[in-house]
This record gives C-alpha cells, sequence and structure tokens, in this order.
C-alpha cells in the first residue's frame, strides 16, 4: 500500500509539471460603462483575451476531463 501512495504522488506530482509558459495576448476592453459616476457598483468593464500554454490537454471520452488556469 505504501509504494502505491508513493506512486500515486509520483505520478500526481509530474502531471502537474507538464503545462507552462502561460500567455495572455490579444487583450482588449470592451462593454465598458462608466456612466453611474466615479466608484459605482453598476459601472463595469469586460476584458476579452486570449490564453495559451505549453502541454495543455483535454479528452474527449469519458467524464471529459481538460486543465485549466485561474485568470
Amino acid at each position: 500500500m505504501r509504494k502505491f501512495y508513493c506512486l500515486a504522488i509520483l505520478l500526481l506530482h509530474g502531471f502537474s509539471a507538464l503545462a507552462n509558459n502561460i500567455q495572455v495576448t490579444n487583450v482588449t476592453l470592451v462593454n465598458q460603462n462608466t456612466s453611474s459616476g466615479p466608484n459605482h457598483p453598476n459601472n463595469h468593464t469586460f476584458v476579452r483575451f486570449t490564453l495559451t500554454w505549453d502541454n495543455s490537454w483535454r479528452t474527449s471520452t469519458g467524464p471529459g476531463n481538460w486543465d485549466a488556469a485561474w485568470v
């Protein structure tokens, strides 16, 4: 059982280290609304961008898993 845990930790650590070189490109501000005045909660700005990184993955069978990045 101990060998199983060691192998599982090594595999999980190895998979988490594969994604790298995260890049944010094509950043634009769209649909900006500041008409409610300074610091008003109704003001908003949407940001559109392209997010890419090396070694990303996605499965199309089974539960349909994929990796992600917090932005």
